[in-house]
């Protein structure tokens, strides 16, 4: 079933000015669209007559009124067949996170409006090795599925989609039957993982949350979320000291210029800390369900 989003962006990585937001129709504002989600199934009749999916086809459609100079950018990217980073979040509260590549759809385009696509054949679910959605978007009330709590295979022992820093020899554990994150540090090391997640969307509100294990705690594990512009300079930061054995949450209003947020959880000399069920929401009360974009 189809679902409207409320804002939609679309991020070049490789040059982070080229950002372009639009926000929902409102009285044919320039700059104003329409943008609709849609999962639809292809399948197959067995010769028992039963039918089954063989794979689901995930659409974004754009619709609007846009200034020359936006017009401008998406025909490139189109034509282009750049890849870039879609974000967005929906009327019913859910997170938008996509990555590829967009079509201007011909038959469309006039001097006012322009309808362009995002759209991707997958059989969905999550990859077992990667811990990606293998139709490299996820729709769902926490921004962070797009990759399922689990080891990645870039970096072992570090969470799927996550990165790591390290100074001195900290060491990292994943427990895959509990999905349990382990750094610890000895007293000359410290550790650091980050989620870096697209969210140019500036005056809304994000909650970062996880739980905690028991914890060794002798220099006060931190936890934050940072704002980033397209210079990769901070735009703002809240940061809090991690709690054993309780949810650990805290919220982060998006300041201008911000194009994405990098959610941090920190480590330093003989700390040990276990953290699962990450999330990074727009409601405070939302909680983990595993990984929540299984379509």
């Amino acid at each position: 079933m189809p679902t409207q989003l409320s804002k939609i962006a679309f991020i070049d990585q490789a040059d982070l000015t080229k950002t372009k937001v639009f926000s929902v129709f409102q009285e044919g504002a320039e700059g104003a669209s329409r943008q609709v989600l849609s999962i639809e199934a292809n399948t197959a009749i067995l010769e028992n007559n039963r039918e089954v999916i063989t794979s689901k086809v995930y659409t974004i459609d754009v619709v609007g009124l846009y200034s020359q100079a936006d017009k401008s950018q998406v025909y490139t990217w189109a034509s282009d067949r750049t890849e870039l980073w879609v974000s967005g979040y929906g009327l019913d509260g859910s997170i938008l996170q996509a990555y590829g590549t967009i079509s201007v759809v011909d038959g469309y385009t006039d001097n006012a409006s322009m309808r362009f696509r995002f759209q991707v054949e997958s059989r969905g679910g999550y990859d077992a090795t990667t811990g990606l959605h293998n139709a490299n978007m996820s729709y769902a009330k926490n921004g962070l599925a797009l990759y399922k709590w689990q080891e990645g295979a870039v970096t072992a022992d570090i969470p799927a989609g996550w990165s790591n820093q390290a100074q001195g020899s900290p060491s990292f554990s994943f427990n895959g039957s509990t999905g349990v994150f382990t750094i610890t540090c000895d007293s000359s090391s410290s550790a650091t993982v980050e989620r870096d997640v697209f969210f140019p969307f500036e005056g809304k509100n994000v909650h970062f949350s996880f739980t905690s294990g028991s914890i060794t705690d002798t220099t006060n594990p931190l936890y934050s979320i940072t704002g980033y512009d397209s210079s990769d300079s901070s735009t703002g930061i809240v940061t809090d000291t991690i709690t054993a054995s309780s949810l650990n949450q805290i919220s982060f209003t998006v300041p201008d210029d911000t194009v994405y947020v990098r959610l941090v959880i920190q480590a330093d000399n003989d700390d040990v800390v276990n953290v699962s069920n990450p999330v990074l929401a727009l409601n405070s009360s939302t909680v983990y369900i595993g990984s929540d974009f299984n379509t």
